[in-house]
């Protein structure tokens, strides 16, 4: 449990954006995180942390629409001719009716929107934005439009203010914080696996880093994407086209990996390419340039693709089958896998029981929202040079492993340490460990083809900067 000084630190060094944490409720559990934090926080005595479960119930009934419950929720919009929703609100561009068109994806409805708010609110056109919406029906032609929004995510970070803050708390002290911020029990995890835990957040502030985790059920692979971003997106099974992924040409609309900080393949085993080797060549371009095309169309994109997937444990705890094998067959590749990252070791994380004991309980954590806007931010900021200044590597390493350590380092770095003050001890930490995700992509490669990948160690050491 948080110390009462460590609260009391975090309450003087980030007033304003921090909430209590707690297990979701039920009636509000398929919201995003930031969406429940916002509701819970309005029928929350902020002293006592007493919840007033009837008004939340009659908010949740009248505000927050469901698919099941889409019609009734017209009806109302129908017979009262103005609606107040808590919902997601997306917005196009019409270039020839001139106006901005609105999607309610949850009310499976079309409309438009007033400009002004588009031009308030430009996340509408990116990966649309949760909010208090006020949508109205036009009297003479039943067109609906979005008149009004209350964004629930936070809008403005002071990146500076949150780095000097940082500064107030020791390593184990602010993994503690950040574990209660994700809304989980730091206490069921060493330092280790907090460390590994940590790496999943990477691709939310580094951009163009692409991993893989391959873990036991229940170990929350997918939880911190669905849960503390706004800016990332999770594609479970089924099939992905070119056009979905990457550009729809009749559409004349980006894919999903235009769109978002991180996209993630969940199930990546059972996930379906269709017209799979265009997809896998393009994935290929893109994870090393940062570039693809389809068609006539170039477009230019600082995504971070995350691949997850369950797996067997063998009795020493280590992947049984080799980690290639949990790769739908089109992207058994070493050219594929010379792409990536590293591999996050996921079979070493507990699994995620029950709530009383694994999930965070009437503690002090950073707002999902913020976190959410806090780790986008993080992506503009350049921390590779850090390390290229701090270590050096062996003759042997390519040019791909050091940039994929480089990443990973930065981003841990971003996540733990963004004042970049470390010591000699935590800096070697920090490097062992991408280091290491990057060895399982090295060890793999040898694996699938040894003449062609003879087996290779990554060497490196910190530089002796009084010389």
């Amino acid at each position: 449990m948080m110390s009462n000084d460590s609260q009391k630190r975090l309450k003087e060094y980030f007033p304003g954006v921090l909430v209590k944490k707690e297990p979701p409720k039920d009636e509000i559990s398929l919201l995003p995180k930031y969406v429940q934090e916002w509701v819970l926080s309005r029928f929350s005595d902020p002293n006592t942390q007493n919840m007033d479960t009837k008004q939340l119930l009659d908010f949740v009934r009248k505000r927050i629409p469901t698919p099941r419950e889409c019609q009734k929720f017209l009806a109302r919009l129908k017979e009262e001719r103005i609606l107040r929703i808590i919902a997601e609100f997306q917005a196009k561009v019409d270039i020839s009716g001139d106006r901005y068109v609105l999607d309610v994806p949850v009310l499976n409805i079309s409309g438009t929107i007033v400009d002004k708010i588009v031009r308030e609110n430009p996340q509408l056109l990116l990966e649309g934005l949760w909010g208090a919406g006020t949508l109205d029906l036009d009297d003479l032609d039943n067109t609906i439009r979005l008149i009004q929004i209350k964004p629930l995510q936070v809008s403005r970070i002071d990146l500076e203010a949150f780095i000097q803050g940082r500064r107030f708390f020791n390593s184990d002290e602010w993994l503690d914080i950040l574990y209660y911020s994700f809304g989980l029990n730091p206490t069921n995890y060493t330092r280790r696996q907090k460390l590994i835990l940590i790496l999943r957040i990477i691709p939310l502030v580094e951009s163009n880093t692409h991993l893989v985790e391959f873990g036991p059920k229940q170990t929350g692979k997918t939880y911190l994407f669905r849960n503390i971003s706004s800016h990332s997106r999770v594609v479970s099974g089924g099939q992905l086209t070119p056009a979905v992924l990457f550009y729809h040409l009749g559409r004349n609309t980006p894919g999903l990996l235009a769109c978002y900080d991180t996209l993630v393949f969940d199930e990546i085993s059972f996930i379906k390419f269709g017209h799979g080797d265009e997809i896998v060549g393009k994935l290929k371009d893109f994870m090393d340039s940062g570039n693809y095309d389809r068609g006539k169309k170039k477009v230019q994109s600082e995504t971070s693709i995350v691949m997850v997937g369950n797996l067997v444990l063998g009795q020493d705890l280590n992947p049984a089958g080799g980690l290639s094998s949990y790769f739908p067959e089109i992207m058994r590749d070493t050219a594929f896998m010379d792409r990536i990252c590293g591999f996050i070791p996921g079979w070493e994380l507990p699994k995620i029981g029950k709530s009383s004991e694994h999930l965070a309980h009437n503690v002090l954590g950073f707002a999902t929202d913020y976190l959410s806007e806090l780790y986008n931010n993080f992506r503009k900021n350049n921390f590779q040079s850090f390390f290229r200044e701090k270590i050096e590597f062996g003759p042997d390493l390519k040019i791909r492993d050091e940039k994929a350590i480089l990443k990973t380092a930065s981003g841990l770095m971003k996540v733990i340490y963004p004042d970049k003050l470390v010591t000699a001890e935590e800096l070697t930490e920090i490097v062992d460990l991408a280091v290491e995700c990057r060895q399982y992509v090295l060890d793999e490669q040898n694996s699938l083809q040894p003449a062609e990948f003879p087996e290779r160690k990554i060497k490196w050491r910190l530089r002796d900067l009084d010389d």
